[in-house]
């Protein structure tokens, strides 16, 4: 099974025409992707952690694919229902396996995990809609996947804020001088990644991917919303303004936001989120374009 799922995530993973006929050709054989569907069922009860993971990296990279342009409509088409349809068989029948591995303690499980919802949110539509009714929020693993590393948190959010103000003010981004958890940030390995990476790539694309009715439920999630912004000073400066920038243009901008109240874009930021925003506001002089950028959110975000 390992081997099987290693070589079909590679062979997904390279050029876009030779996949997609890769891909039609398994869903020609397995409409329903029911080969994948068994292995899930298997390692409910086997928990083979190396099959385990081979699993969740297949499930993402399968989720994740997209056509390409030179692929006929109709088989573009063909490829989209399928992977939706194979999205919404893990919401209804895989959220409890998920769970399992986003609590395992274990960094490559809950990362892997979390790298696989995130690409069942990049369905969008009815799957993402379906991701947020079936899913328990409330489980008490998320907010230690959004924590940062412990030795960047340990001294508290202020030490953390100052130490994404400092490290980015001097312009030098050797390992000497910014947070460990910054160097793994993009690392091409999921299980290498601070979990805290994952999370918030898992928030952004519900994000994204939301409509203007469903945006609102997202926003008002706490341990979604809580996650993404509670420790928001300690990331690398590229993200703290991607976030920021997606938050103001989904939320304060644009059509999407159109039916998000006041009262939800305030309850958006507590105590907690406000204090990050001072941090990353303070450091705004004296640190370069990209926080400079977010500093320039933040405040816009504190003035609302």
């Amino acid at each position: 099974n390992h081997r099987g799922l290693l070589g079909l995530r590679r062979h997904i993973s390279r050029s876009r025409p030779a996949a997609d006929q890769l891909l039609l050709s398994l869903l020609q054989i397995s409409p329903n992707l029911q080969e994948i569907h068994a292995i899930w069922e298997i390692q409910v009860s086997a928990k083979d952690i190396k099959t385990s993971l081979e699993l969740l990296s297949c499930t993402a990279a399968i989720l994740s694919y997209r056509p390409s342009a030179s692929c006929p409509t109709e088989q573009q088409q063909q490829i989209q229902h399928a992977l939706d349809a194979f999205a919404g068989v893990l919401i209804l029948r895989r959220l409890k396996p998920l769970y399992f591995h986003l609590s395992s303690g274990s960094k490559p499980r809950s990362n892997a995990a979390l790298a696989a919802l995130t690409a069942v949110a990049g369905r969008g539509g009815s799957v993402l809609r379906d991701l947020v009714a079936a899913f328990d929020f409330a489980h008490s693993a998320l907010p230690k996947l959004a924590r940062p590393p412990r030795a960047s948190a340990s001294a508290g959010d202020d030490s953390a804020g100052a130490t994404t103000a400092s490290a980015a003010a001097g312009g030098d981004h050797s390992s000497g001088n910014v947070p460990a958890h910054w160097l793994a940030w993009n690392e091409l390995s999921v299980s290498r990644r601070p979990s805290r990476a994952l999370f918030i790539e898992w928030v952004a694309m519900m994000l994204q991917m939301s409509d203007p009715l469903l945006l609102p439920v997202i926003l008002q999630t706490r341990p979604l919303m809580s996650g993404l912004l509670s420790h928001l000073a300690s990331d690398p400066p590229a993200v703290v303004s991607g976030v920021l920038q997606l938050l103001s243009d989904k939320v304060l901008g644009g059509s999407s936001s159109r039916g998000v109240s006041a009262a939800t874009q305030l309850e958006l930021w507590g105590d907690a989120a406000l204090h990050q925003l001072a941090l990353i506001a303070a450091a705004a002089a004296a640190v370069p374009a990209a926080v400079q950028g977010a500093a320039a959110v933040a405040q816009k975000l504190v003035d609302l």
